[in-house]
């Protein structure tokens, strides 16, 4: 899980992060604050189609048991 925001999207650091979990066979679920994703995500949220959701126990739970099951 990684938490965006609109300054992660210039983070070397959160794009490393991400794509290295995908490397690793690991699940990513993108998660933000509020109603609305942020105007701009990290590119390799994009580029992998990495799901994005609003911060919600409810959502976080489904979006693992999704992403769990496409590894």
């Amino acid at each position: 899980m990684v938490y965006v925001t609109d300054q992660t999207a210039d983070s070397k650091w959160v794009d490393w992060g991400i794509r290295e979990s995908i490397l690793m066979g690991k699940g990513v679920v993108a998660m933000h604050k509020g109603d609305a994703p942020p105007a701009r995500l990290p590119k390799a949220v994009t580029a992998n189609n990495v799901p994005v959701l609003p911060w919600n126990q409810k959502e976080l739970s489904k979006a693992i048991r999704r992403e769990s099951g496409n590894r």
